[in-house]
């Protein structure tokens, strides 16, 4: 990761200009949006900035033509209806302005909210398990709904406050040129002060990140029913609501400190723009007492002193404001150019794979990105179409990392993994994926309707109500489904409206259904019993072993009642495989396999045993 990446730049000069290095992409984006609705807003803006000087002419040539008096009832008239048509004229662009702003806002946040899916989808789960990568993303989503539409309303607001301020100086100009330059000069003093305290705001929220996401994540724990329930049993709500109150007492000061700098800063340079436009309104005051101006010219000379004053500052703050959104513009484009894995993306466009008729693991070592510990090691095994193989070991040991890898969830490993002889690496994963049927321990609890629960398992069955059915029934969860309000239409969890919260064995069936639904080559069941009572369990796994026939059977289970009726078994510890072969050779062994097995077998013991247990399982 290079310096750019892990830290803000310093402020300067240089690098105001270089953050504006985004702009083309930005309006791409922006014309990718609507590009019909983007030349509109423009065109608006452009009237917008021309009528404050069209209105103020409007009304000068109204007074100096009541001021000159005499039977000219007819100018006096045209004036008057030109300064009403004027001052419409400018209310309609406005409104005509904020009606195709507010529609190409929508487009463009859910345009960017969907590349930033887009993206997430395509990074691989050891990004996920990166915390650098975290951030980028909490700070790409913390900005997407509005900073880069806040870049386009400042381009917008900077074309029509330069035309604004352009016409407006044109006619002070013509009467001293110099004034008008006093008024444009003097904002800027303002400017670099300002452009450096939006740098330092700007590094203060980029610091907070990993605490947003700590505090979103306390949040998180307090909402949510998957830990509000132990969050009461243990009493917690107290503890946890504290540090959230500390995160954000913390963000508070800070806020405050910036704050206070931002309006001692604003306070200084409001005094001085007022001196400077306050002596040039006294000289037109001046001039018109003795005689040089006309009361139409005191008008629109103390009405665009204040527009080219207004306006000059209007741009810097602008400008400034815009440096300030082109600092968190490029953290969104950050992430949006996080290199996907050259190996992830080969593999896409790999091999099609037709059947799996067998898998080895030749010498395979595996590290979990930015971890110096060996999750497994020099593992070597086959496993071929028509078996049942059983994995087990104790926690930590490896057992669901051989799934990830199996899957292509991580591509980092040594060794290889053969698929019909062939690397693994070479194959299309959606291919290979397409042939697997996984329920991982940590399955999903979608929060939506039955249908969906089960036809994520594949998705061309999503409108097949027989096929949905009948996963069903393999997991022993249709009669449960049917005599839902809805049968496979019902609301699943309590996070929506008519929703129907599940048992954790309830939940199990379903993730079992998803798999289910899916013709594979390989089905794998990371602790499927985990949440089952035992005659569930039974049921599950003799629909298991009847769905497997002849293919590929792989489960993970801390349970040895269905373990030895696995065609093979294999046994890690600390992720070294370190035995392999039948439940009747394995017990024969009298190793650690049969150490583990009779720990289970014979439950009750002293206490001595008791704890001998803990420690092997």
């Amino acid at each position: 990761m290079t310096k750019s990446e892990t830290n803000p730049q310093e402020f300067s000069i240089k690098n105001i200009f270089s953050s504006f290095k985004y702009w083309p992409r930005i309006l791409k984006l922006l014309w990718n949006c609507n590009h019909k609705y983007l030349i509109v807003i423009m065109l608006l803006s452009i009237l917008i900035g021309i009528m404050p000087v069209v209105n103020i002419n409007a009304m000068r040539n109204l007074i100096n033509v009541v001021q000159k008096g005499g039977n000219n009832y007819r100018s006096v008239l045209n004036a008057f209806i030109f300064l009403i048509s004027a001052s419409l004229l400018a209310n309609l662009l406005s409104l005509a302005k904020n009606y195709f702003e507010n529609l190409f806002q929508t487009i463009m946040t859910y345009d960017i909210k969907v590349d930033i899916l887009d993206k997430a989808k395509k990074l691989s789960l050891a990004d996920f398990e990166n915390p650098n990568i975290y951030d980028k993303l909490q700070r790409a989503q913390n900005e997407a709904g509005y900073r880069p539409f806040s870049v386009f309303t400042s381009i917008l607001a900077i074309i029509s406050s330069v035309l604004t301020l352009v016409t407006s100086a044109g006619v002070i100009f013509m009467w001293k040129w110099w004034a008008a330059v006093l008024l444009i000069i003097v904002p800027s003093f303002s400017t670099i002060s300002l452009l450096k305290q939006g740098q330092k705001e700007f590094l203060l929220q980029w610091k907070r990140a990993p605490k947003h996401r700590k505090s979103w994540y306390l949040e998180f724990l307090l909402t949510r029913d998957a830990s509000v329930k132990e969050v009461k049993l243990y009493n917690l709500g107290n503890h946890l609501v504290e540090k959230y109150k500390k995160f954000y007492k913390g963000f508070y000061r800070e806020d405050k400190a910036m704050t206070k700098r931002r309006f001692s800063l604003t306070l200084v340079f409001d005094m001085i723009n007022e001196i400077a436009v306050n002596g040039v309104r006294g000289l037109v005051i001046y001039s018109t007492y003795i005689g040089k101006l006309f009361i139409g010219d005191l008008y629109a000379f103390l009405s665009t002193t204040k527009l080219v004053q207004s306006n000059s500052q209007l741009v810097l703050n602008t400008m400034f404001r815009m440096y300030q959104n082109n600092l968190y513009i490029k953290q969104l484009f950050e992430f949006l150019d996080l290199p996907v894995d050259e190996n992830n993306k080969a593999s896409s466009n790999g091999l099609a794979l037709d059947t799996i008729k067998d898998i080895e693991f030749k010498n395979v070592s595996f590290k979990y990105p930015s971890k110096d510990i060996y999750v497994l090691k020099n593992l070597d095994f086959k496993i071929s179409a028509g078996e049942k193989i059983a994995i087990v070991g104790e926690n930590g040991s490896g057992k669901t990392t051989i799934i990830k890898l199996m899957c292509k969830l991580y591509d980092n490993f040594e060794g290889d993994i053969l698929i019909n002889g062939i690397s693994i690496k070479n194959y299309d994963e959606n291919s290979l994926r397409n042939k697997m049927s996984i329920v991982l321990q940590d399955f999903v609890k979608y929060q939506l309707t039955v249908r969906e629960n089960i036809a994520f398992g594949d998705l061309k069955y999503i409108e097949d109500n027989e096929k949905i059915i009948d996963s069903a029934k393999r997991s022993g969860i249709n009669d449960f489904v049917m005599n839902l309000p809805d049968s496979i239409d019902s609301q699943l969890g309590v996070w929506f409206e008519k929703g129907t919260q599940l048992s954790g064995g309830q939940w199990q069936k379903i993730a079992l259904s998803r798999a289910f639904i899916r013709k594979s080559d390989i089905y794998v069941l990371d602790e499927p019993s985990s949440a089952l009572d035992p005659l569930s369990e039974k049921d599950i796994f003799d629909k298991f072993f009847e769905l497997c026939k002849d293919k590929i059977g792989i489960f993970t289970s801390h349970r040895f009642s269905t373990v030895r009726f696995a065609d093979k078994i294999l046994v890690f510890k600390k992720g070294n495989l370190i035995e392999c072969g039948t439940h009747d050779d394995l017990m024969a062994n009298k190793d650690y396999y049969s150490k583990l097995y009779s720990i289970q077998a014979t439950p009750f013991k002293d206490n001595n045993d008791r704890n001998k247990e803990y420690e092997c399982v």
